[in-house]
């Protein structure tokens, strides 16, 4: 017993979490890089007049696509190495994406299906919770509020692809590919790879709102990863969530009373969705 525990708390694995921590300040930096680089092309472009501090903004849909391609092309690499290549010392046992070749086309479809309405129904329960939220502390989450406004207020459907398809796939490829890895050869007990990699997902997202559900998200997000040892569905219950931001009706939500029934029935049909989710992919993908 005294062997397992100092091979579960060997210090010398302190350097996985350190390049978790690594992988996430790079992400930030790369953010960084493009928020001036679209800056520079929205200028180009003719899209602000530098000389007017009112418009002097960057194009998000150009920041966007930036950013999540450059985090796309860099850690899709490493995780392609550490996947496939064998030169890196984060391979692990499971097979990449042999989840889903163990499925039938009719499981599938099913299974995609179940993501859909979980997806939606996060979005929907969230946004229901918040709001009820945002009615009992005004001033707590009105910082919040005006950063989500940035994401639907009189956006572009350029912008919109961006938040709904690479975005999720970039962020899924960083967090659930490589830092969930990364966490995982630092404990071999994952609930704590999982919090820790959540964690880091939630801090990623630069408000303590975001970042609260952000961290709750990531830690189902983990947890699919593991059970499916595949990418795929984490990015499209990911691809679910934040579309169904932009297909859910805000009218529905403008009643505290009905936000709270709305949020209520979510919940329930997220529970229930999940669980037969992972009923779906026990005995199957291993």
């Amino acid at each position: 017993m005294n062997a397992k525990r100092k091979s579960q708390y060997n210090p010398r694995k302190i350097k996985y979490l350190i390049l978790a921590v690594t992988a996430l300040l790079s992400a930030m930096i790369l953010t960084v890089i493009a928020y001036f680089a679209a800056f520079a092309l929205t200028v180009l472009t003719g899209g602000v007049d530098i000389s007017d501090t009112s418009t002097a903004t960057v194009n998000q849909g150009i920041f966007n696509t930036l950013r999540f391609s450059l985090m796309i092309i860099i850690f899709g690499w490493f995780y392609y190495r550490s996947s496939f290549t064998g030169s890196s010392d984060i391979m692990t046992d499971e097979k990449e994406d042999s989840g889903i070749k163990a499925l039938s086309k009719k499981r599938l479809a099913l299974l995609i299906v179940l993501l859909m309405i979980l997806g939606l129904s996060i979005q929907l329960g969230t946004s229901g919770i918040l709001h009820i939220l945002t009615n009992l502390f005004p001033e707590t989450f009105a910082a919040y509020n005006e950063l989500m406004g940035g994401f639907t207020d009189k956006v572009s459907p350029f912008f919109i692809f961006t938040v709904v398809i690479p975005g999720p796939i970039a962020e899924e490829i960083l967090f659930r590919g490589l830092i969930q890895r990364y966490c995982s050869k630092f404990s071999e007990r994952f609930v704590v790879a999982n919090i820790l990699q959540a964690l880091l997902f939630g801090l990623y997202h630069g408000d303590i709102v975001q970042g609260t559900y952000a961290f709750i998200f990531g830690m189902l997000l983990g947890y699919l990863t593991k059970r499916t040892a595949t990418l795929f569905f984490p990015m499209l219950l990911h691809i679910f969530i934040n579309g169904s931001l932009y297909i859910i009706p805000t009218s529905i939500l403008e009643s505290t009373p009905v936000a709270a029934i709305v949020s209520v029935i979510s919940v329930a049909v997220i529970v229930v969705t999940w669980f037969i989710t992972i009923k779906r992919v026990n005995g199957v993908i291993h």
